[in-house]
């Protein structure tokens, strides 16, 4: 169990920084890739809330197939 924590964080990191490397160029133009679509900011503590959601609810997973094999 503490080495599939510690990897869970781990992975948490590099998902982190692997993020603040992608840069995408604002200079496309109207290519089929540069749509209208309106997005609004989000702040780092919603991408943590997300993160935190997804490893809880994959979390609950783990468990319940651990749970199913035991009956």
């Amino acid at each position: 169990m503490g080495r599939a924590v510690l990897f869970v964080v781990l992975l948490a990191v590099v998902l982190m920084v692997a993020e603040a490397q992608l840069t995408f160029s604002t200079g496309w133009g109207q290519g089929k890739r540069s749509g209208n679509v309106e997005v609004e900011p989000c702040s780092p503590e919603e991408g943590l809330y997300v993160l935190y959601k997804l490893i809880q609810s994959e979390a609950e997973k783990l468990v319940a197939c651990r749970d199913d094999g035991k009956s």
